[in-house]
């Protein structure tokens, strides 16, 4: 029941993956929209936009609830493939149940607020599955990626990894990889990327010192998740050269990156970069106008872009440490 999303769609809104394992497991693009949709809100203040994501937010709720195992008493999300795709029909993934529960919750808030009448037990029961999810996940310390995620083979890449000019997924078997501690992108680093407020500096810096070592950065969209993080914790060398790193995916000429095709994601994700990595601007619904901490590199020597939040634009400026804000009158 209820709505589920593709993980590549064509323009028909139909699933075009041809990876099984991907399209079937990979379901974490659901509560990903409805972080998107519940983003934009909190960024425009646009009600009427809310308005029209409510079925949304109702309908893929409902895909959760039937999703979601409750046995004895806990809650499981079983056979799921979080945002690393080398690690596959896991459960309990760290990123998918945060995203899971953190959906419901917005779909709880929301529909309480919303106009027409709602079943109380039933948004009582989308409460207790998002709370049940957040409880079958230690979130101290070290968070573990998914249940058992320590038993995993440790990997040893210079056996199993010997030509670095090639990616590390297209040198070990499918199965192989499976049964590795080998992280093709950024997954439990991937909740202080979206929710810095949600876990401390410290916490931050110990679970990417963890899992790092762990990353092949085989995905397009791993080198500037990290290069945002080391940010934020201000290890601003290793920062820029991940930011290099994922300017090179189509920009260097010798491995042909773009030859088919830019890619889009990482394009975004290299925005994100300079917008909430090095100059450090908060997301939108965690403050309330533009808020930035910049950390520029030394070579760089100034920075400015404008943005758009709750219905003013803003001129942004970073020199010398400081940041200048006007606000530009829109005709």
């Amino acid at each position: 029941p209820g709505a589920r999303y593709p993980w590549e769609s064509s323009v028909s809104g139909r699933e075009q993956c041809p990876n099984w394992q991907y399209c079937d497991h990979e379901i974490h693009v659901t509560a990903d929209v409805v972080h998107g949709l519940w983003h934009y809100y909190q960024t425009t203040g646009d009600r009427e936009f809310w308005k029209k994501a409510m079925p949304v937010l109702e309908e893929t709720a409902r895909y959760w609830l039937a999703r979601v195992e409750q046995r004895d008493g806990k809650s499981f999300l079983n056979g799921v493939m979080g945002p690393d795709e080398y690690t596959c029909f896991c459960t309990n993934n760290a990123y998918t149940n945060f995203m899971v529960a953190h959906s419901l919750q917005i779909t709880a808030d929301a529909m309480e607020k919303a106009e027409k009448a709602v079943d109380a037990s039933w948004l009582q029961k989308v409460r207790k599955t998002a709370d049940g999810l957040m409880n079958a996940v230690s979130w101290e310390g070290i968070i573990p990626q998914c249940d058992s995620f320590e038993k995993y083979e440790e990997p040893d890449f210079s056996v199993l990894w010997p030509d670095r000019s090639q990616p590390f997924g297209k040198q070990i078997s499918q199965e192989r990889n499976y049964r590795t501690k080998a992280l093709k992108q950024a997954d439990v680093m991937m909740l202080p990327y979206l929710f810095p407020t949600h876990f401390s500096k410290k916490q931050t810096e110990e679970n990417y010192d963890y899992y790092f070592p762990y990353t092949t950065h085989d995905s397009s969209l791993s080198a500037i998740v990290h290069s945002i993080l080391c940010c934020r914790m201000g290890r601003i060398q290793q920062a820029q050269e991940l930011f290099q790193k994922a300017l090179g995916i189509d920009l260097n000429e010798q491995e042909q990156g773009a030859a088919e095709g830019i890619h889009i994601a990482n394009c975004g994700g290299i925005w994100q970069g300079v917008v909430l990595g090095f100059a450090g601007m908060e997301w939108g619904y965690d403050t309330q106008q533009p808020v930035f901490h910049p950390r520029l590199p030394e070579n760089w020597k100034s920075l400015s872009f404008s943005v758009c939040m709750n219905g003013k634009r803003w001129q942004v400026v970073i020199r010398d440490g400081k940041v200048e804000l006007t606000e530009v009158v829109m005709k």
